[in-house]
């Protein structure tokens, strides 16, 4: 398993490589991200592989992403923290009609390109776990009922 994360990566080499990585990134490097959450000191725990799956053998990356999102609270409006620890698995696919022959739990990633900026999945992955209305289970604010 290799400790530092990648900048760019083929997926096909890496599935045929079988590559494991495991490493961390500081949230304040994903810029779409940065305008989602309230700035803070905390970094995303990546632990990905890459592999190939299905009868074509299409070059696929699974993982986990773990760490804790400041948030503003939309009932309060004070920040809360969220917790994130979320496993994903994507296959590197060129054409939408390859989509149906993935396994299931892949989620089809269609391009042509030959090679990805690592973190730009990376930040696709967390921005699906950010909620669409953050607030706290309970607030402290006294003009809302819980």
């Amino acid at each position: 398993m290799k400790t530092k994360l990648p900048v760019h990566f083929d997926p096909v080499h890496f599935a045929k490589a079988e590559y494991e990585f495991n490493g961390s990134i500081p949230l304040t490097q994903f810029k779409v991200l940065s305008n989602e959450i309230l700035p803070s000191d905390e970094s995303v725990q990546v632990e990905v592989r890459f592999h190939s799956v299905g009868r074509r053998k299409y070059p696929a990356m699974a993982g986990r992403l773990k760490t804790t999102f400041t948030l503003e609270c939309q009932r309060c409006m004070e920040p809360m923290a969220f917790d994130v620890n979320t496993e994903f698995a994507i296959c590197f696919i060129e054409t939408d009609a390859q989509e149906d022959e993935l396994p299931e739990g892949y989620e089809a990633y269609i391009s042509s390109e030959d090679m990805f900026v690592f973190n730009d999945l990376i930040e696709e992955e967390l921005l699906l776990q950010v909620p669409l209305i953050p607030k706290h289970e309970e607030c402290e604010n006294p003009y809302f009922d819980n």
